[in-house]
């Protein structure tokens, strides 16, 4: 397995670091925040959930897409060998 340069570990580190070093930045609409804050129905829960749901399902797609590439190609290197 090659080895990751140090470089793009502590890039990606800084990346993570730097998405939750700022909650507090990213904060919903003031209409929308008071909405959801008052309505006792459920309505945020419903909403975190579909948030994670848009989060979850283009990061399952793509995972797909690099496992079916990387057992293809090992597939292939094992049939040319």
């Amino acid at each position: 397995m090659p080895q990751i340069p140090i470089a793009k570990i502590l890039l990606l580190s800084l990346l993570v670091a730097g998405v939750f070093a700022t909650p507090g930045i990213l904060e919903a609409c003031p209409n929308c925040k008071s909405s959801v804050a008052h309505n006792s129905n459920g309505m945020a829960l419903g909403f975190a959930w579909s948030i994670g749901f848009m989060l979850a399902v283009p990061t399952t797609i793509v995972s797909a897409w690099i496992i079916a590439i990387r057992k293809h190609f090992k597939l292939a290197e094992a049939t040319r060998s």
